[in-house]
């Protein structure tokens, strides 16, 4: 009980805690938690009360033994104790109806799918429980070894229509009942799957057996009057490895294409996240009075001086803007690069930038100083949109290990209390 408030105690704390430090638990994280938090809970005050008095009621019959545990007091001692109490014992006419129930079961569903116990020639239908499973009953063949414990005619060891005594000895809990009957199992006809398999199987067996010293084995040619020809299976080794290597290349070839995908929408996630950057890095150099190409080429030397002094530094919207750059270094006009950089790049924000400065390279840096400090602002609106959705997948990835751990603790729970219900 205590263990439960202190526990709900907790969570409350730290919901709270992170609430006013801004980082709230998802709301679907704090219901399962509320939810299980008061199913604990609520076991725990239903285990709160403790049985009294001298006497335990036993379980009725079938419902199997139940383990309670008691405390025993007296003389100024105590101790708990855990008793197994098991289940009352039926009485004589009790025991009587449900033996002959178990016999009744047993003519229905002995016979499986033969048509009749007067010639059996599919499996039988041997089971371990009778009675809604009240009735136990164990089961012998005579003579032994034809017919297997699950039902299965064993055929090889079946040479001629047979006739067998089956004895099922019925149990139910101190008291016994055995029951007998016979049945006959008959060899197969030839003209039927069943009779061709045993037919040949036993013909194959006896060819084997008459040949233990022969250093090849003469297989036979007929069987029960039908004509056999034989054909030996290969392997198929080569086609097997022919066709794991075509499966290879496929898997290959498809994880190759996932790759590129998940490198490519890495890559415009990344341009993205430059995008704010490069419209204030912009709005900066062309403010200060430099021209469109030497913007660029100072944000350019900026760049490479980075990736100096960070080996492996690399930022996929710096590169197209550097790329941009040296081509116009390479002689290609402003306007040809510019529609080359919003060709290249498939995400609206850079279409749009480069069609903003296409647009406005003849009309003056004054009206596009201002369209860049809107697209500021608004690139800006982007990146915190982008943070918002970076923090909602890190709390998404986090709810599974956390599903995980409330699981733990729903078992933790769960089990003993269920099994003390179960004992109760």
């Amino acid at each position: 009980m205590l263990f439960c408030l202190l526990m709900m105690g907790m969570t409350v704390a730290a919901s709270h805690i992170l609430r006013r430090r801004k980082r709230p638990l998802p709301s679907k994280v704090v219901r399962i938690v509320a939810v299980v938090q008061c199913l604990g809970l609520l076991l725990c005050l239903l285990d709160q009360p403790g049985r009294q008095g001298n006497r335990v009621e036993r379980p009725e019959v079938g419902e199997g033994e139940r383990t309670e545990t008691w405390e025993v007091s007296g003389d100024g001692y105590s101790e708990k104790i855990a008793m197994e109490i098991a289940e009352r014992e039926p009485s004589g006419e009790e025991a009587n109806a449900l033996f002959s129930e178990a016999i009744e079961e047993i003519d229905r569903s002995f016979p499986g799918e033969n048509e009749s116990l007067d010639c059996v020639t599919e499996k039988v239908n041997v089971r371990n429980t009778y009675a809604d499973g009240l009735v136990e009953a164990s089961w012998s063949f005579d003579p032994s070894g034809l017919v297997a414990s699950d039902g299965t005619l064993q055929w090889e060891e079946i040479g001629e229509n047979t006739l067998v005594q089956a004895e099922a000895l019925l149990t139910l809990g101190s008291r016994e009942n055995r029951y007998s009957f016979t049945f006959q199992i008959c060899l197969p006809e030839a003209d039927t799957p069943e009779g061709f398999s045993y037919y040949v199987n036993r013909a194959a067996r006896r060819a084997q057996e008459t040949s233990l010293s022969e250093e090849s084995i003469e297989l036979p040619e007929e069987a029960q009057g039908m004509a056999l020809s034989w054909k030996r299976i290969s392997e198929s080794r080569g086609e097997q490895i022919a066709l794991l290597g075509s499966a290879a290349g496929v898997a290959l070839l498809l994880a190759g294409r996932e790759e590129a995908r998940r490198r490519e929408k890495r890559r415009q996630q990344e341009k993205r996240r430059d995008y704010p950057e490069i419209v204030s890095s912009l709005s900066l150099f062309l403010g200060a009075g430099f021209s469109l190409h030497a913007s660029l080429g100072r944000m350019g030397e900026q760049y490479l001086m980075r990736q100096e002094k960070h080996p492996g530094y690399r930022r996929e919207g710096m590169e197209e803007v550097l790329m941009t750059y040296r081509e116009m270094e390479d002689g290609m006009g402003e306007l040809e690069a510019l529609r080359r950089f919003g060709e290249r790049n498939s995400l609206r924000e850079y279409r749009k930038l480069a069609l903003l400065l296409e647009q406005n390279l003849r009309k003056g840096t004054r009206e596009l100083l201002a369209m860049l400090e809107r697209e500021e602002l608004l690139a800006f609106e982007l990146r915190q949109t982008l943070a918002k959705k970076a923090g909602e997948e890190a709390s998404t990835r986090l709810l599974l290990p956390m599903i995980g751990l409330l699981g733990i603790v729903m078992a933790i729970l769960l089990i003993p209390a269920m099994m003390t219900m179960n004992g109760s």
